[in-house]
């Protein structure tokens, strides 16, 4: 139980979108985290938990699945359609 005024560690996790069911979590390259939801990935620092890069599917397409290694990630939104995504030092690139 929190005492008033405490911060659990879930309040201090800024990037991390906690009003989302989690589709996928994993660690990546460079000492971060990625989080899917069904309307964004979310790449965070681990230290800090601040978001450092987000992708997010065109209006009205919805990620139904999504998996990742340490550098790529792919997801499937609505309708079939498969995205490849690169984890770099920069953040996330879509490749197709």
């Amino acid at each position: 139980m929190l005492e008033e005024g405490e911060m659990s560690e879930m309040d201090q996790m800024n990037g991390f979108d906690i009003s989302s069911s989690t589709l996928f979590a994993g660690n990546v390259i460079g000492d971060r985290v990625i989080q899917i939801t069904a309307t964004a990935i979310h790449l965070l620092n681990c230290s800090d938990w601040q978001s450092v890069g987000k992708w997010e599917p065109d209006k009205g397409l919805r990620i139904s699945v999504g998996t990742a290694n340490n550098e790529q990630i792919v997801v499937a939104l609505g309708g079939g359609t498969i995205v490849y995504l690169d984890v770099n030092e920069t953040g996330l690139e879509e490749k197709g």
